[in-house]
């Protein structure tokens, strides 16, 4: 018998009648590896056979152990991100850099999810505790709303800018426009088409945005999401199809006139280039 550092890997499915199956799968090292793989297949099946709710009729386990006699033990060294600016409700994927019990390195990625309530929280905290009244009001949504969509409004403006050539705004300037005529004649009527389907993907995004709105609502700022949340909570099943019924119809109009728009200015900027 082995005594000493060893490691298990178990893998197995627990077998319950009437239920799904129990999926086991870890990995365990150590002087201790035997006593916690042990623990960890006893310790669900006590669970479900002392359980105070219903009985639980086992019929089977089915394990596979593969066992070593040596620690499979990893060091992590260094953690870092390429290139990836951390945004609420995105998944940042994380580069762990690990060194193994026999020395070699080994790059992992583990993909970080970041969720969109933090936004929430930070603009709890930061307005909860300071005079002037923003918190409970109208106000603090938007802020969080532009906060938390922002980084998709400008990315989704970017590729219109981009279009537009810095030589247009040079003649603009010798003719003698200043900057806000530049911008009123040249960069706006050719962005339109652009800026108009960034302000709708910014209202679609923030009509079903539930968690930077779930710690900054009140009962006189209660919007969309939070009202369909709670009826559905509430077992209002009526009203939740009906409130989501009319928020697709909404959204469906709101696309469909967009698009209408956008088709409509950028005709209109073909017809001024032909003239």
């Amino acid at each position: 018998m082995a005594t000493g550092a060893a490691s298990f890997n178990i893998k197995g499915t627990m077998s319950v009648k009437s239920h799904n199956d129990i999926q086991i799968e870890d990995l365990f090292t150590g002087d201790r590896a035997a006593l916690n793989a042990s623990a960890s297949v006893m310790a669900p099946l006590t669970f479900l056979l002392g359980n105070d709710f219903e009985l639980v009729d086992i019929q089977g386990v089915d394990l596979t152990i593969d066992s070593t006699e040596q620690p499979r033990t990893a060091t992590i060294e260094r953690v870092w991100v390429d290139g990836v600016h951390a945004k609420a409700g995105k998944t940042l994927p994380l580069k762990v850099l690990m060194r193994t019990y026999r020395g070699e390195e080994v790059v992992r990625t583990v993909p970080v999810a970041i969720p969109g309530l933090v936004i929430g929280v930070a603009y709890l905290w930061a307005w909860i505790g300071i005079p002037g009244g923003l918190y409970g009001t109208i106000w603090i949504l938007a802020l969080a709303f532009i906060a938390r969509f922002m980084p998709d409004t400008v990315k989704a403006l970017s590729t219109s800018f981009l279009q537009i050539h810095r030589e247009l705004e040079e003649a603009a300037w010798v003719c003698g426009k200043g900057v806000l005529g530049t911008v009123r004649t040249i960069v706006l009527p050719l962005a339109r088409p652009g800026v108009i389907a960034a302000m709708t993907l910014l209202f679609v995004l923030s009509i079903r945005e539930l968690g930077s709105s779930l710690f900054l609502y009140t009962s006189n700022t209660m919007v969309m999401s939070v009202l369909l949340l709670d009826y559905y909570e509430g077992g209002n099943v009526g009203k939740t199809a009906a409130f989501s019924l009319v928020q697709t119809v909404l959204l469906g109009v709101l696309i469909g006139g967009a698009n209408w728009l956008a088709r409509s200015a950028a005709q209109g900027n073909i017809a001024q280039r032909i003239r």
